[in-house]
C-alpha cells in the first residue's frame, strides 16, 4: 500500500495536511523570531510544533503571540 494513497478521503486529509504544514511553519518561523523568548523556551516550542503541527501552531498563535 503506499504511504500517500489518493482514496476517497483524501479530500479532506489533503486540504487538512496543508493548513497543518502552513500553520506549522509559521509558527516557527514567528518563535524563531521572537526576541523574548530564550534558547530554551524556543526549543520547547518548537519541538512541540514539530511533533503536533496543526495544534502546536495554532496554541501557540492563541497563548503566545501578542497581536
Amino acid at each position: 500500500m503506499p504511504l500517500l494513497a489518493f482514496g476517497p478521503g483524501w479530500w479532506v486529509t489533503g486540504p487538512l495536511l496543508a493548513v497543518a504544514l502552513v500553520v506549522g511553519i509559521a509558527a516557527i518561523v514567528s518563535v524563531l523570531k521572537n526576541t523574548e523568548f530564550s534558547g530554551s523556551e524556543k526549543a520547547v516550542w518548537i519541538i512541540a510544533i514539530v511533533l503536533f503541527p496543526l495544534f502546536g501552531g495554532v496554541v501557540y498563535f492563541a497563548v503566545r503571540r501578542e497581536w
